[in-house]
């Protein structure tokens, strides 16, 4: 219980859970979920042979349009997190209980859960966000708040 842990405890979890989260992230990475899109690499090449006939600032602009572009698209990401939540729902009313064939040792429920936790770490490990700290922070916060918050549900 949070009432319980030491701070020691705190620390533990957040390089544990930042340390998992890198983990994640850098496959990721390699696994090319965070490469641009092949066309834009393609299109990037092309502006670059035909550098020396454009104006340059056109040359600069379109350029900087392939760099934005290059970036991974966060409502794309946060949608499939959503699309693991969603995954996680089916498999907890049409599979409860059932034995993942990916994971057999778990249950489709908890490997959809693991997927969105998998997503939810590469993102913010990638963005450069303090997801372990965070959760320390808003549990010790939580703990102050009233019964269900104030509110019915």
């Amino acid at each position: 219980m949070m009432e319980d842990a030491t701070f020691e405890m705190y620390d533990d979890f957040v390089e544990a859970f930042s340390a998992m989260m890198e983990s994640v992230h850098k496959n990721a990475v390699n696994k090319g979920f965070w490469e641009p899109p092949k066309e834009l690499q393609e299109l990037q090449e092309i502006l670059l042979h035909k550098a020396t006939i454009m104006h340059p600032a056109a040359e600069e602009r379109a350029l900087q349009l392939i760099a934005d572009m290059a970036t991974r698209n966060d409502g794309e990401a946060i949608a499939l997190m959503h699309s693991e939540l969603s995954e996680m729902l089916e498999a907890q009313r049409k599979m409860q209980g059932q034995q993942s064939e990916k994971i057999p040792e778990f249950t489709h429920e908890e490997e959809e859960a693991a997927d969105l936790l998998i997503r939810l770490m590469d993102f913010c490990a990638g963005k450069g966000l303090r997801l372990a700290e965070a959760v320390v922070a808003k549990a010790a916060y939580n703990k102050g708040r009233p019964y269900k918050h104030g509110k019915k549900f």
